[in-house]
């Protein structure tokens, strides 16, 4: 069973922050990570090398603003009950490039990270963490309520789908969730006709073999006591039918598998993930195999 211990959560001091802090609160609350690291990835293109060179204060300068409106922005949203190790970090570079740094350095177990809620473009950091860090990544939208309620874990049935069900049964555990829901999306092959079926009869076909395979899913799963309500879905899109499910049932986190069983490498970040980031506007916690995709870091970081 997962247990994330270290926490890196990345501050934009911005309006997305508050989200992000306030849900890394409720996160601490029921894992009690052993540490917590903030960290602010400062831009200094706008002072010249020449004159950071020369005038070093105005680097300086930056660095303690960042650090002293992180450590603002914290006690302002949640007040100063953090766990005692907690660290606030502000360097200068490639915010992407800077956080995977520190995952793999500070063997970070989850890393959060917040999204603005209207920007098309607003998940491509976040989708970028997900795809590389060899940890869990969570993605928490602007303005997200800091709850854990209500539970939504997509699956395909495989090992990846698996570590994610693992993870939202050990969340609804330790926030006295009774049920949590498991989401399958199934869709009816384009030569269903060969069989002389009918669309419908085929659909019925689809959701009865899906059934089936949910059933092997769950019994192969230790559910620690939590009831999984199992919801079957035909779609075309699969982030469009997930995103409908978690309309009609409000829902708090999706946690899903960072990739499905089609990816070839552990660095490869699932379509369905991917798309989820960037439009849901429900926090998302994409689970990873601890470790995983670390040799395709390292070339990253080499670069």
């Amino acid at each position: 069973m997962y247990r994330f211990k270290r926490f890196l959560v990345g501050l934009s001091l911005n309006i997305c922050d508050e989200a992000v802090i306030r849900f890394t609160k409720e996160l601490s609350r029921l894992l009690k990570p052993s540490k917590i690291t903030f960290i602010h990835v400062l831009n200094n293109d706008d002072v010249p090398k020449y004159v950071g060179n020369k005038y070093p204060i105005l680097l300086q300068t930056a660095d303690e603003f960042a650090r002293t409106r992180m450590i603002d922005q914290v006690f302002k949203c949640v007040g100063d009950d953090w766990p005692p190790a907690t660290e606030y970090e502000v360097v200068e570079g490639s915010p992407l490039l800077e956080m995977l740094q520190r995952v793999k350095y500070k063997e970070i177990d989850l890393l959060l990270v917040g999204r603005p809620q209207e920007s098309e473009n607003g998940g491509a950091l976040a989708v970028k963490l997900a795809r590389y860090a060899p940890c869990s990544v969570c993605i928490v939208p602007e303005q997200t309520p800091p709850r854990l309620r209500s539970l939504l874990a997509p699956v395909d049935f495989s090992d990846h789908a698996q570590a994610a069900l693992e993870v939202a049964v050990m969340l609804a555990r330790a926030a006295d969730v009774p049920q949590i829901k498991c989401v399958h999306a199934y869709r009816v092959p384009t030569g269903y006709y060969k069989t002389g079926k009918s669309y419908g009869e085929f659909a019925a076909i689809m959701e009865g073999l899906a059934r089936e395979e949910c059933n092997k899913f769950l019994a192969r799963t230790d559910c620690l006591g939590v009831e999984v309500k199992p919801v079957f879905k035909l779609y075309k899109r699969v982030y469009q039918a997930i995103r409908e499910i978690a309309r009609a049932h409000p829902v708090d986190l999706v946690v899903i598998g960072a990739r499905g069983r089609k990816s070839a490498a552990g660095s490869m970040l699932g379509s369905v993930t991917q798309r989820l980031i960037h439009k849901t506007q429900i926090p998302l916690l994409a689970v990873k195999q601890k470790g995983e995709g670390m040799s395709f870091l390292d070339c990253l970081l080499e670069k």
